[in-house]
């Protein structure tokens, strides 16, 4: 429906029309993929799918893609003795890509989106007891998981350590580059493609030697 001064009336498309949300994606020469990022939009993650269902058989199996961070976080999550607190932060509407990686947690995220309308949910996890390994294999996948992992806006884990407990922000190392786009036109959200194009290839050009860096530490390579 489209809203006027408080006028509403319907939303009138073509038949045969569609309302689309786009995403601009530069795939280099070293295998480095750079997208902007849309809430709206179709996310990266599920960009190998798309591949493997339009070439009908003729990829061996779907494309992955990898964040890239600054360091290796899984790595700091094992050297955790446990998890004793484990902070999640998503959209209620993302309830079936964190359900990709554990079917309860996404279930309490729907949960939440019909008790009360709600957007966004905040859920904190606490240890019953030390040690306890469930809330490390929990954290763990919710970011090995693609899907899940870009649907939080929050994963923060608190661990216990020799030097006692210590916080891990689990997303804050993501390798990001921060860039002004140009929109289509002053009337709508999307994205002019030539200055989309142009500007991914930018931030990649800027930020070459640390990708290279960041993604030789994580061993995706």
């Amino acid at each position: 429906m489209v809203e006027d001064a408080g006028k509403i009336t319907p939303l009138r498309i073509a038949q045969n029309a569609g309302i689309i949300d786009w995403s601009h994606i530069v795939i280099f020469e070293d295998g480095t993929v750079a997208a902007e990022f849309n809430k709206d939009a179709p996310r990266i993650a599920r960009l190998g799918e798309y591949l493997s269902f339009k070439t009908r058989g003729l990829l061996p199996s779907a494309p992955r893609f990898y964040p890239l961070f600054q360091r290796s976080v899984i790595e700091e999550l094992e050297n955790f003795e446990c998890v004793t607190l484990l902070e999640i932060e998503a959209l209620t509407t993302d309830a079936e890509a964190i359900s990709e990686a554990d079917p309860n947690l996404g279930a309490a995220f729907a949960a939440c989106r019909k008790a009360g309308q709600v957007k966004k949910t905040t859920i904190v996890l606490k240890a019953v007891r030390e040690p306890d390994t469930n809330l490390r294999n929990l954290a763990r996948k919710l970011f090995m998981n693609a899907n899940s992992r870009e649907a939080l806006t929050t994963l923060k884990a608190t661990g216990k350590t020799l030097e006692g407990r210590k916080p891990l922000d689990m997303l804050e190392e993501y390798l990001i580059s921060t860039e002004e786009f140009i929109r289509v036109d002053k009337r709508t959200r999307a994205l002019s493609p030539d200055n989309a194009f142009a500007t991914l290839e930018r931030a990649y050009l800027k930020k070459r030697d640390r990708i290279t860096d960041a993604a030789k530490a994580n061993g995706l390579w």
